[in-house]
């Protein structure tokens, strides 16, 4: 921490909140006290009075806890459709929007079925996603249940399933993920994955 700054109430608030601002995906009460070498019922706090603040003030940002005590900065959903004009990608590789893409269109998935359609290598996919805040994962006997989180849903500015396939069925390739899978490295004769530069 900057030694100009003293961890006051007001400058915990500021500090977590820019904290958010620059990461750009979920951020762990338990980092933001690392970070800030403060208590971590200080940082809840904080997190608390941002959320407030933001939602009393109509702000076209908010910060969610997207579980496990994690928090994100993101747009509003009403808004969303106008920073979609300047950021028309999803800050993550292609072969986790193929994988996102599964997710979105058959959900709730077991990860299970992901893998089996999108090949071994899938698994990292899920794990970014899971990182980024764009699905959630719920353990279900040796597997987990997929659905994309309210994160995603609120960048897309929708709040169902439907929603989402219809707005995924004009954006993303018309080729099912089943189809080809050595073409796209899901995966070889052998059964492992071959993942292609394209994929990564």
């Amino acid at each position: 921490m900057d030694s100009d700054v003293k961890l006051n109430p007001e400058a915990t608030r500021k500090s977590v909140e820019a904290i958010l601002f620059a990461s750009g995906e979920p951020v762990s009460v338990e980092r933001i006290s690392r970070i800030l070498d403060c208590r971590r019922d200080a940082v809840r706090t904080a997190l608390s009075w941002l959320q407030q603040d933001y939602s009393e003030r109509e702000s076209s940002l908010e910060i969610l806890n997207v579980g496990s005590e994690s928090f994100v900065m993101q747009i509003r959903g009403p808004y969303s459709r106008f920073a979609r004009k300047v950021s028309s990608k999803l800050p993550i590789s292609v072969g986790s929007m193929k994988t996102l893409s599964l997710v979105a269109m058959e959900q709730p998935i077991t990860q299970s079925r992901v893998i089996q359609i999108r090949g071994k290598h899938a698994y990292k996919y899920v794990r970014e996603l899971v990182r980024v805040g764009y699905i959630t994962s719920e353990k279900v006997g040796r597997t987990s249940v997929l659905n994309t989180s309210d994160r995603f849903n609120k960048l897309l500015g929708v709040d169902d399933a439907k929603s989402i396939k219809r707005i995924l069925q004009s954006k993303m390739p018309k080729q099912a993920d089943g189809e080809n899978r050595d073409q796209e490295g899901e995966a070889s004769e052998t059964g492992e994955p071959t993942v292609k530069d394209g994929d990564r």
